[in-house]
């Protein structure tokens, strides 16, 4: 991702690159009409990379002491605007939950499950239902990113604990 990002701004810096500025500079002679094309140099020559970057439009016209040409604020407006979706796209990947991040609620929902699976041997159902039941609640305590994970952990749990319990009974009873 980080050479994506490097590519791109670079790509950007050579397209404002060739944004070169010309001047064109006439000369006061009544009967000529000659037109004298006399090279500026570019702010993209002037700065530096981290200056074109991180600087704003203002601050890159004090800096250079004159007003920026329309293709240079152009090519700034691409590098800006580049940077900006770079930064928001790099957000958006940092905020993706991942799996580590909904341990609990994943281990809750598991154990409630396993203890659904296991409802026929009594107590190992009421085990793996309590600890569903405990990681669910800790997931949702913790505000992990996929909630449900947690709530179905709780529910498997409380579900598991129900028919162990309603098993166990029916056995017992069938004793007696």
């Amino acid at each position: 991702m980080k050479l994506m990002n490097n590519i791109l701004i670079t790509f950007f810096l050579a397209l404002g690159m060739s944004f070169n500025s010309y001047a064109i500079v006439s000369i006061d002679a009544p009967t000529s009409t000659k037109v004298k094309k006399q090279k500026t140099e570019s702010v993209f020559t002037q700065l530096t990379t981290e200056e074109l970057l991180t600087l704003s439009k203002n601050d890159i016209q004090e800096k250079v002491g004159r007003k920026l040409k329309l293709r240079e604020k152009l090519g700034l407006k691409i590098i800006h605007g580049a940077v900006k979706r770079m930064g928001k796209k790099m957000a958006k990947a940092k905020a993706k939950p991942r799996a580590k991040d909904n341990l609990f609620s994943i281990i809750g929902i598991s154990a409630g499950g396993a203890g659904l699976v296991g409802f026929f041997s009594g107590v190992g159902g009421i085990v793996l239902g309590a600890a569903g039941i405990v990681f669910g609640i800790i997931g949702l305590k913790k505000e992990e990113p996929k909630r449900i994970l947690a709530i179905l952990g709780i529910v498997f749990g409380g579900l598991a604990i129900l028919i162990s319990l309603i098993w166990l009974a029916l056995v017992i009873a069938s004793f007696f």
